[in-house]
């Protein structure tokens, strides 16, 4: 990819990893981007792991999680803790390769100008910075495995080489493991390249690399295989049903994704909560500046990009170009089918958004080939990825600005980081979380070094009575041992406080109150008490 400019190239990544930096320390940690770190610091509470000495490795984190980012973090939090700074900085790293290496993808399919096209698109791109740098999905590696597996797959197409065959496979087989869901983009592939290339596929089906395929495939997918031989095909058992009941919802969101606006409200509050935070040095007043000046609204001409595309694809299609963006855009709709489809997944951007970085590919594609037709056309198409990429610049300025001024939802508060703090100063003997949100993510910062788990065993009961009373009678026994919770109006799940507090004051206990702890703009979002007679 030497004349792509590598220079001009590198400043895209560079700015991707200047947003990211940016935005990094705001939020605080949400329990699913702390998820993996169970297997780190409560490996018996993952769905498997396997005994290794005096110690367990966890292999999956749920039937559909595997544990691959556990073994990725396990030697970085031993050389760094775990915070905020040392959770996001390798996978905003991670984010930055994959777009470089869908960029050298771009470039193998239709030359420089997709090359730099693709760039622009996706460094940009304000749900994939957010759903990189907050790595709740989790996506990142999802994401790098695929573009992976894809590059692997182009070099195989040319050079034929069964070692290029093997590794495309193995990244394949690590997704999957990684997240069963992987298997949507699989499926999409497969589908995709018998499509598109049936004859350069009968060509290679060997029994070589048929043989070379599936072993590959296998063993990255290894541990995804021996947790559903011990547990009798639960991965697809458990999370394999289809329905059409939301399908009004996924298409919405869809749209929302393109245009780089779903996680507004979701990470960064619309409003302020309390009183609005003030700018606190320059890049947060220009922020501020731009956001009011720009009308406090942005989002991206995206979809109308990859829509125009999926037209332009018809006028290029006997060229290698056309094949590659056909390719692509074949595998986004066939993954989507199977998100739109599946019950109760595909209902979140972090489901939406392992399409990417497809429609960046497919426009970059188009478009670079389109223009090479007509000077008009080159200047026309080379203008709307710029307009598109400063259009998503703007959305994440919004995200920005919101997180300055508004602060965070409450799943996302600052005041975790508080929580911690406070909990190591007062060193109580356990403690017990009232509600979801956050139990992950204090044994992360606290790297598994106090006693926590939840106070009710179940965050959806109409009433405690039974084994769930038994559970929670021996709780409130436990000398020393306090209780977290969202303060009123914040709970995730509402009932869970009243029916502690029912419960314990029917056992002939009284609540006493120890602190609340406020998020950085002073709202108050946990509170600490306990019970005693």
């Amino acid at each position: 990819m030497r004349s792509i400019g590598r220079h001009l190239s590198s400043l895209w990544i560079l700015l991707f990893a200047a947003a990211g930096l940016i935005i990094l320390p705001y939020p605080g940690i949400e329990c699913d981007e702390a998820l993996f770190s169970t297997g780190l610091y409560a490996p018996t509470h993952t769905a498997d792991s396997l005994p290794l000495g005096r110690t367990r490795i966890p292999i999956m984190l749920m039937s559909y999680v595997g544990a691959l980012k556990t073994w990725l973090y396990a030697p970085w939090f031993r050389l760094w803790g775990p915070s905020a700074w040392s959770l996001r900085l390798p996978v905003l790293l991670l984010g930055g390769i994959t777009i470089w290496l869908t960029a050298l993808l771009a470039w193998r399919a239709a030359g420089t100008r997709a090359a730099w096209m693709a760039l622009a698109l996706l460094s940009t791109d304000a749900v994939w910075l957010i759903t990189t740098c907050f790595d709740w999905g989790p996506v990142t590696l999802q994401h790098l495995l695929v573009v992976a597996a894809l590059s692997q797959s182009a070099e195989f197409y040319h050079t034929n080489r069964p070692r290029c065959l093997a590794l495309a496979c193995f990244f394949l087989g690590l997704g999957l493991w990684d997240k069963a869901i992987g298997a949507w983009m699989i499926a999409g592939l497969g589908i995709a390249v018998l499509l598109v290339y049936p004859k350069e596929v009968w060509e290679r089906l060997t029994r070589r690399n048929l043989t070379v395929a599936a072993a590959a495939f296998c063993l990255g997918a290894l541990p995804l295989v021996v947790y559903n031989a011990r547990h009798s095909f639960e991965t697809f058992r458990g999370n394999t049903r289809f329905s059409l009941r939301d399908a009004g919802q996924k298409i919405d969101l869809l749209r929302q994704t393109f245009g780089a606006n779903p996680t507004l409200g979701f990470i960064a509050n619309y409003e302020p909560v309390g009183e609005a935070g003030q700018p606190g040095n320059a890049v947060e007043r220009a922020s501020l500046a731009l956001w009011e000046a720009t009308g406090r609204e942005a989002s991206s001409p995206l979809l109308f990009l990859f829509l125009a595309a999926a037209v332009f694809l018809f006028f290029i299609r006997g060229t290698a170009a056309g094949r590659a963006g056909t390719f692509f855009c074949i595998v986004f709709w066939v993954a989507w089918l199977q998100m739109l489809l599946t019950d109760g997944a595909g209902g979140g951007v972090h489901h939406t958004i392992l399409l990417w970085p497809l429609p960046a590919l497919v426009i970059a594609v188009t478009f670079a080939e389109v223009s090479a037709r007509r000077d008009w056309v080159r200047i026309a198409a080379s203008a709307a990825v710029l307009l598109t990429a400063g259009a998503n610049l703007l959305v994440t300025n919004d995200f920005l600005a919101r997180l300055v001024r508004n602060g965070t939802g409450t799943v996302w508060s600052d005041a975790v980081f508080a929580l911690t703090r406070h909990l190591d100063e007062t060193r109580p003997s356990q403690v017990y979380v009232n509600d979801w949100g956050f139990l992950e993510t204090v044994r992360m910062l606290q790297r598994g070094r106090m006693p926590i788990d939840i106070g009710l065993d179940h965050f959806t009961l109409e009433e405690v009575t039974g084994e769930h009373l038994d559970h929670l009678r021996a709780r409130l026994n436990v000398e020393g041992a306090v209780f977290v919770s969202y303060v009123d109006g914040r709970e995730s799940f509402p009932n869970v406080k009243r029916q502690v507090e029912e419960a314990a004051v029917a056992e002939g206990y009284r609540r006493e109150h120890l602190a609340t702890i406020p998020d950085r703009l002073g709202t108050p979002i946990f509170e600490v008490y306990r019970y005693a007679r």
